[in-house]
Order: C-alpha cells, then sequence, then structure tokens
C-alpha cells in the first residue's frame, strides 16, 4: 500500500472514530465516551497537517451542529466559549506534534508537560463555555419583565 493510501485510510479511520463517539461526551452502557481529543493527539504524532487539522475540526462542529439541528440534543453547550474549542484542539494537536519528533515521544518528560498543557487547555475552555453560558442567562433573566 502507498504511503498516500496508508494516511487517507488512517484519517478516515480516525474521522470514523469521532463520528462515533461523539454524540456523547461521557461513556454510557450504549455511547463510547469523546474521543476528540485523543484523536487531534493521535493525528500529531502521525504528523498529519494543518489541513488535516482543519478538517478534523470541521467534522467535529459538523457533528455538534447535526446533533443539535437534527437530532434535537440540548443546545445548553453552545455558547461564545464553544469557539474556545478550536484553540484547544490545535494545542492537542500540536502536543502530538512535538511529541512525534522527540526520541523517546512517550517518556514521561515529554508526556506529563504535553498533559499538563492540554488539560489547561481543556479546563479554560470549560471555564469560558460555563462562564458565558451563565453570563448570558442572568442577561436573559434580567430581561425578563417582573411579575410585581
Amino acid at each position: 500500500m502507498l504511503k498516500n493510501q496508508k494516511s487517507l485510510w488512517i484519517g478516515s479511520v480516525l474521522f470514523a472514530a469521532i463520528l462515533l463517539t461523539r454524540s456523547s461526551h461521557f461513556g454510557t452502557s450504549v455511547a463510547l465516551p469523546d474521543a476528540t481529543l485523543a484523536v487531534l493527539f493521535v493525528g500529531g504524532l502521525l504528523r498529519f497537517n494543518l489541513r488535516w487539522l482543519a478538517a478534523t475540526i470541521a467534522v467535529a462542529f459538523a457533528v455538534d451542529f447535526y446533533a443539535i439541528g437534527i437530532a434535537a440534543v440540548s443546545d445548553y453547550c453552545m455558547s461564545l466559549g464553544y469557539w474556545g474549542l478550536i484553540p484547544t484542539y490545535a494545542v492537542v494537536w500540536a502536543i502530538g506534534r512535538f511529541a512525534s519528533k522527540r526520541k523517546h515521544p512517550f517518556a514521561l518528560t515529554t508526556l506529563v508537560p504535553a498533559s499538563f498543557i492540554s488539560a489547561s487547555c481543556y479546563r479554560d475552555w470549560e471555564t469560558d463555555r460555563k462562564s458565558t453560558r451563565l453570563n448570558s442567562s442572568h442577561s436573559r433573566a434580567s430581561r425578563m419583565p417582573s411579575s410585581a
């Protein structure tokens, strides 16, 4: 198999992992937990390029918008903080790229700082998403006419 065909096959499998797991953030007896961060890290490890990163983010967002628009999933997570996923995903992919260039990519000296950085980015995104959602619900409540 040619290198491009192998890369296309591996990329397709990684996209399929996102499609199969993106519908549920937490694992249940029916749905697997979301694998988007793992897919992006593996894509970085395999040294996929920026076009692959953009396509992966587009697939993840398309699944989210499908879930909200067609599958009637709650839009609770859709706020201005949702767009913080773009830099979070880019950082996780870049950490995979960084690890792939190391002599020992799975050594603790590589994985511990990489895990800390990616977890910090995700935590910051989650905090922004919750505060944006909270602020928007407060502003809606203040616009509601009082019943007095």
